[in-house]
C-alpha cells in the first residue's frame, strides 16, 4: 500500500511539472508570393522550351527548413528550428522561372513535363545557395543558381550562366527574409530574360549591344 501511494505521488508530481513546462513551439510554414501577371504582350520568336527539374547542392536538395548563416563570411550553415518553406527551395526557384518565362519569356510554349509536345529548347538549373545571412549591422538573402539553356535541335548550349543574387532585408526577421527571397527570385528571372545570349537567340540585339550579365 505504501509503495502504491508513493508511486501515485510521483505520478502526480510529474503531471504538475509537465503542466508547468513551456508550451511546445509550433512549426511555421512560408509560401513565397507570386508577382501579378504582366498585361504586356511580348513577342515569342523561339520554339517551345522545357524547364527541367532543378537539382540542388547539399541541404537544399531535400531540406525545407530555412537556412541561415552568421555574417557574409560565415562558414557554418544552420537551420531555423521551427521555420520552413512550403516547398523545397529548388522547386520554388524553378516554379518562379516557369511563371516568368510563361509571362514574359520569348518562347512560344513553356513546358513542365507535358507530353505530346516536342521541345526545341531545354532549360536546366542547379541551385547552389538559398540562404538568409544575418550580420551585426545588416541582413540579406543570397540565391545562387547555375542556368543552362540548350538548343536541342542543334545540340549546343545557348547560354550557361551563374546567377548570383543578394537582396537586402529590412531586418533579421523571417518575414523580412521571405520578402527578400521573393525579390531574389524576380531578379533571377530578370537577369535570365535580359541575358545577351538569349536576346541574340530571340533575334533581338546582338551580344555586343547588350550590357554584360552579372
Amino acid at each position: 500500500m505504501a509503495n502504491s501511494r508513493f508511486g501515485m505521488a510521483l505520478l502526480a508530481a510529474a503531471t504538475v511539472l509537465a503542466g508547468c513546462g513551456s508550451p511546445i513551439e509550433p512549426d511555421r510554414f512560408y509560401r513565397l508570393h507570386e508577382p501579378p501577371p504582366s498585361s504586356i504582350e511580348v513577342p515569342v520568336p523561339l520554339g517551345p522550351v522545357e524547364v527541367q527539374p532543378f537539382p540542388a547542392r547539399g541541404l537544399l536538395q531535400s531540406e525545407r527548413a530555412i537556412l541561415f548563416r552568421q555574417g557574409r563570411d560565415g562558414r557554418r550553415i544552420e537551420r531555423h528550428a521551427h521555420d520552413f518553406f512550403e516547398e523545397a527551395p529548388a522547386d520554388m526557384v524553378r516554379g518562379a522561372l516557369l511563371r516568368c518565362l510563361r509571362d514574359r519569356g520569348p518562347f512560344a510554349l513553356v513546358l513542365d513535363g507535358e507530353r505530346g509536345v516536342t521541345a526545341q529548347f531545354s532549360l536546366d538549373g542547379r541551385l547552389l545557395q538559398f540562404e538568409q545571412v544575418v550580420g551585426e549591422a545588416d541582413a540579406f538573402v543570397t540565391v545562387d543558381l547555375i542556368a543552362t539553356l540548350v538548343d536541342l535541335t542543334r545540340g549546343r548550349p545557348i547560354l550557361n550562366r551563374r546567377l548570383h543574387v543578394e537582396i537586402p532585408a529590412a531586418d533579421t526577421s523571417i518575414e523580412s527574409a521571405i520578402r527578400s527571397f521573393e525579390a531574389a527570385n524576380e531578379e533571377i528571372c530578370r537577369r535570365l530574360l535580359e541575358d545577351p545570349a538569349l536576346r541574340a537567340a530571340a533575334g533581338g540585339e546582338t551580344q555586343s549591344d547588350m550590357p554584360a550579365s552579372r
